[in-house]
């Protein structure tokens, strides 16, 4: 009967103990899966680009007075029935006689005076900088596009095509728009990182892209074909 009773004592006492073992296992394995999928989602979080869109405005300038060499334009483009052009003085605006209407500068909320390359999209212009990124306006407020992760600000070229604005950076790679995200559509992840961008072109449907080293890419239905230096090209520029 003592007998009987100790080992009922003692399987009472151990259905607790098991609960709150086995409790505890449960909860391991369920913290070691979240802190598993946490570290999955961080490294594919780190593989994609970061660009970040902050608004614009103009600084206080009372007293300040800005001379800003326009002479040197990089590109020119229509939008809304006027000239415009980038130029390392800032975004000028044209008559259709050539006369300059207006002068956007810093003072109107550039974050850079040294403008690069321009294209109209989705009704937008869009304005490439040497130091600031990408610049969106349409025709009263700036939007400033800063390309974050992988780092980069000097966009050298644009190329505004039917579903998708291409974005060229010299200290960086090849990005497209389509209006509200920015993404890597012609940068396979398998394929060589194209860097150094400086010129764009399409043409049906193949997209050339030139870079300062590394020759010339050309994507074509789907895939990416490279073309270095050492396949015949005169120059890797």
């Amino acid at each position: 009967m003592i007998r009987s009773l100790s080992s009922r004592t003692l399987r009472l006492s151990l259905g607790p103990a098991a609960l709150l073992v086995a409790a505890a296992g449960v909860w391991f394995w369920w913290s070691a899966r979240r802190a598993a999928q946490e570290v999955r989602l961080a490294a594919a979080a780190a593989g994609q680009p970061d660009i970040r869109s902050m608004p614009l405005s103009a600084p206080d300038t009372s007293g300040v007075v800005l001379w800003l060499d326009t002479s040197d334009i990089q590109a020119l483009v229509e939008f809304r029935g006027q000239l415009y052009a980038a130029t390392n003085g800032g975004l000028l605006v044209l008559s259709a006689d050539g006369r300059v209407v207006r002068q956007l500068t810093p003072a109107d909320g550039l974050p850079d005076h040294a403008l690069t390359a321009l294209a109209v999209f989705r009704d937008r212009l869009f304005i490439g900088t040497r130091t600031a990124g990408l610049l969106e306006y349409d025709g009263t407020k700036l939007i400033r596009h800063e390309f974050r992760r992988p780092p980069a600000v000097h966009v050298s070229c644009l190329l505004a095509t039917p579903d998708y604005l291409i974005i060229g950076l010299l200290d960086g790679g090849l990005y497209d728009f389509d209006g509200s995200v920015f993404a890597q559509r012609f940068q396979p992840p398998q394929a060589t990182p194209m860097t150094g961008i400086t010129a764009l072109h399409a043409q049906g449907t193949r997209l050339y892209v030139g870079t300062l080293a590394q020759g010339l890419f050309i994507w074509r239905e789907g895939s990416l074909q490279h073309l270095p230096p050492a396949s015949g090209l005169p120059s890797p520029t």
